[in-house]
């Protein structure tokens, strides 16, 4: 998921976690990766590629 440490994209983790889906969130940062995985993502990718 694209996006996803921001509000909508968090909001939309969140979703499709809770709904059972395995969830790939994308953040350009350390810190809005941990995020992403404690908004309940399974595996977070470096949105910037560095």
């Amino acid at each position: 998921m694209t996006g996803a440490s921001g509000g909508v994209g968090g909001f939309a983790v969140q979703l499709a976690a809770l709904g059972g889906a395995y969830v790939v969130g994308a953040a350009g940062s350390e810190e809005g990766r941990r995020w992403v995985v404690w908004l309940g993502a399974a595996e977070t990718v470096d949105a910037v590629g560095g």
